[in-house]
C-alpha cells in the first residue's frame, strides 16, 4: 500500500512539474548596450557606443587595451557573425545575463526583489496552480522570497494587462527604409516577436525593466533573443488610472462627462457608475468612457396610408417623458441630482464628511454620501451649513431655499457572504447589529465591496467547546485583521508571519477582533476550501524538502 501511494506521489509532481513548466516564458539575455555598461562598470574599465569598429563583430566587446565598446552593427567584413575579432574579444552572453540577473537580487526571470518578496514586473502576474486554479503563494503578483528555488513559484504574463491601455506597440525593428526603430517609453521594453502573446512569450524575448525616454529598437540596443526574425518593442507602463480618470486615495475617479465602462447587461465594471478601484487597473473592462447615445431608431419603410376623413379629435395632452433615472451603482443606493430649492420634508440624521476640506463638500458629494446608505428616502445638502442630510421616513420633497435634495433608492446589495459558528454561541457585530451565530451558515450582504466584522465572544463554551467563526463567500475576497494583530504581532505579509495569518486569510476568525473583509471581483471561489488547499500545497513543499520516500515514511 505504501508503493502505490509512494507511486502516485511521483506521478503527481510529474504533472504538476509539466504544468509548470508549459507556461514559462521564455526570457533570454543576450548581451545588451545596458548589460554591457554593467559589465565595464563592474570590472572598472572605461566604457564607450560605436555604430561599428574595424576588425570587431556587433556586440559587447573587451579590446586589449582595457577598453570595453558596445558595438552596434558590423557590416561587410569577415569577423561578422562570429566570435573572432581583431585586438579584441567579444564578452560571452553569460557575463552580460550574471550582470543582468544581479539587479533581480536572487528573484525569477520576470520579477525583482522589494524587501523579502519577489514582485512580478509590469504585465506579468503569478504562475497558476492548475491543480486549485489559484495563484502559487496566493497572491496575484508576488512570491514570498524563501520560495524561489520552489516549483511553479514564478512569474507569466498578464495578458489582460497586456492587452489594456497600460501596454502598447511602440516601434518595429526596422522602418520602412531600413533603420532601425525608435521606441517611445517610459516604463518597462519587450523585444521579441509573436502573433499573439502566447507565441511572442514562447519564441523568446529581451526585458529591460526600466526605461526612460526614446530608445532604438534594434539588436544594436537590446541583443538578439531571436536570430533571424524582425522583431518589435512593445512598451509595458506601470498602473495608472486610464486617461479619461485620475486617481482619488485608493480609486480611479471619472473625469466630468465619462462614466466607467458598462458591460454587457450594462451594469458599470466593479459595480460604481464613475469610478473603479485602483487594484483593478489593467483588467478588462476598468476605464472610463463617454457615455454611448442611445441611438435613433429608422424611420418605418411601410408607405404611409391615405388619410380617412374623421371628425377632428379634441386634442389630447401629451405626458411629460419621466426623467431618465441615473446609472445605479451596485455598490449602494441610488439618489436622483439633488435640486436647488428643495428640502426634505423632515429632519433626518447627518452623515459625516469624514476628512473633506469644506470645499469638497458640495451638492454632488453629498449625493454620494446618501448613496452609500443604500436606503429609500431623502437626501438633502444645506449650503448654509455645508451639512448632508438624510431622512429615510420621507417619501418627497418640498421647496426650500437655500436647500439641495432630491429623492433616493434602495438597491439589492451585491457582496455577500456566510457565517457560521463552530460551536452555535458564537456573536458577532456588523452593521451595528449583534448576531447570534447557528452551526448553519448564515447569509450577510454589503452594499459596498469593503466593510468589517467584529467577533466578540471568543472562548470556551460551558462543555470546553472552542469558539470560532467560518467565514465562507462565492466572491474573491481578502482578509485581514484590524489593528496591531495583524502586522505587529502577527508579522503578516513578512518572511516572519505567524501561522495565524493563513488560517485568517482562509475565513478562521477565531480570535476576538475586528476583520476586514475586502471584496475583489466576482470569481467563483469558496473560503473554506483554501485551508485545506495551503494544507496540500505545504504538503508538497514538505515532500519536495524531505524526498517523497521520506516523507511517505512519515505519514
Amino acid at each position: 500500500m505504501k508503493l502505490i501511494h509512494y507511486n502516485c506521489v511521483i506521478i503527481a509532481a510529474m504533472l504538476l512539474s509539466d504544468r509548470a513548466a508549459a507556461a514559462k516564458p521564455v526570457r533570454r539575455y543576450p548581451c545588451s548596450r545596458i548589460s554591457c555598461e554593467m559589465v565595464a562598470k563592474d570590472e572598472g574599465r572605461p566604457f564607450s557606443v560605436q555604430q561599428t569598429s574595424n576588425g570587431a563583430p556587433a556586440g559587447c566587446i573587451r579590446y586589449n587595451d582595457g577598453r570595453i565598446i558596445w558595438v552596434r552593427a558590423c557590416a561587410n567584413h569577415v569577423n561578422c557573425d562570429s566570435e573572432r575579432c581583431n585586438g579584441c574579444r567579444k564578452i560571452s552572453d553569460d557575463t552580460c545575463q550574471a550582470q543582468v540577473r544581479a539587479l533581480a537580487k536572487g528573484c525569477g526571470d520576470n520579477s525583482t526583489k522589494e524587501g523579502n518578496w519577489c514582485k512580478c514586473y509590469p504585465g506579468f502576474k503569478m504562475n497558476i496552480n492548475a491543480k486549485y486554479n489559484k495563484p502559487y503563494g496566493g497572491w496575484d503578483s508576488m512570491y514570498h522570497f524563501n520560495a524561489r528555488n520552489t516549483e511553479g513559484f514564478y512569474c507569466v504574463p498578464d495578458e489582460e494587462y497586456l492587452d489594456s491601455y497600460l501596454t502598447s506597440k511602440c516601434s518595429d525593428e526596422w522602418t520602412v527604409d531600413r533603420r532601425p526603430g525608435s521606441c517611445s517609453c517610459n516604463g518597462m521594453v519587450l523585444f521579441g516577436q509573436g502573433g499573439s502573446w502566447g507565441e511572442f512569450f514562447k519564441n523568446g524575448y529581451a526585458l529591460r525593466s526600466s526605461n526612460s525616454g526614446t530608445v532604438q529598437c534594434s539588436n544594436g540596443e537590446f541583443g538578439d533573443p531571436l536570430e533571424g526574425i524582425q522583431k518589435k518593442c512593445v512598451c509595458v507602463n506601470d498602473k495608472k488610472c486610464d486617461d479619461n480618470a485620475e486617481k482619488q486615495g485608493n480609486w480611479c475617479q471619472c473625469k466630468e462627462g465619462f462614466q466607467t465602462k458598462r458591460n454587457e447587461d450594462g451594469k458599470p465594471f466593479g459595480g460604481w457608475p464613475t469610478r473603479y478601484h485602483f487594484n483593478a487597473v489593467g483588467k478588462a473592462g476598468f476605464v472610463c468612457e463617454k457615455p454611448t447615445p442611445r441611438p435613433t431608431p429608422p424611420p418605418t419603410d411601410s408607405p404611409t396610408p391615405s388619410p380617412t376623413p374623421s371628425p377632428t379629435p379634441s386634442p389630447t395632452a401629451s405626458p411629460t417623458p419621466s426623467p431618465t433615472p441615473s446609472p445605479k451603482p451596485q455598490g449602494g443606493g441610488v439618489c436622483g441630482a439633488l435640486t436647488k430649492g428643495r428640502g426634505c420634508t423632515s429632519s433626518g440624521r447627518f452623515l459625516s464628511w469624514g476628512d473633506a476640506s469644506a470645499a469638497e463638500r458640495t451638492p454632488s458629494a453629498c449625493r454620494a454620501l446618501c448613496e452609500l446608505q443604500n436606503e429609500a428616502g431623502c437626501c438633502e445638502f444645506q449650503l448654509d451649513w455645508k451639512k448632508c442630510e438624510f431622512q429615510a421616513a420621507d417619501r418627497a420633497t418640498r421647496t426650500d431655499g437655500g436647500r439641495y435634495a432630491a429623492m433616493c433608492e434602495a438597491r439589492e446589495a451585491p457582496f455577500e457572504f456566510t457565517l457560521r459558528g463552530d460551536t452555535g454561541e458564537e456573536i458577532v457585530e456588523y452593521e451595528g447589529k449583534r448576531y447570534t451565530l447557528t452551526t448553519e451558515p448564515t447569509v450577510f450582504k454589503s452594499a459596498v465591496p469593503t466593510t468589517t466584522l467584529k467577533f466578540v465572544n471568543d472562548g470556551l463554551t460551558g462543555t470546553k467547546k472552542d469558539k470560532n467563526v467560518r467565514f465562507a463567500t462565492k466572491q474573491r475576497v481578502s482578509l485581514s485583521a484590524a489593528g496591531s494583530m495583524w502586522s505587529d504581532n502577527w508579522k503578516c505579509g513578512t518572511s516572519d508571519e505567524n501561522e495565524r495569518c493563513g488560517w485568517l486569510r482562509s475565513g478562521v476568525f477565531a480570535w476576538n477582533a475586528v476583520y476586514n473583509i475586502e471584496f475583489q471581483d466576482s470569481a467563483t471561489r469558496r473560503m473554506e476550501q483554501e485551508g485545506a488547499t495551503r494544507r496540500m500545497e505545504q504538503e508538497e513543499l514538505a515532500r519536495r524538502l524531505l524526498g517523497s520516500e521520506e516523507y511517505i515514511n512519515s505519514l
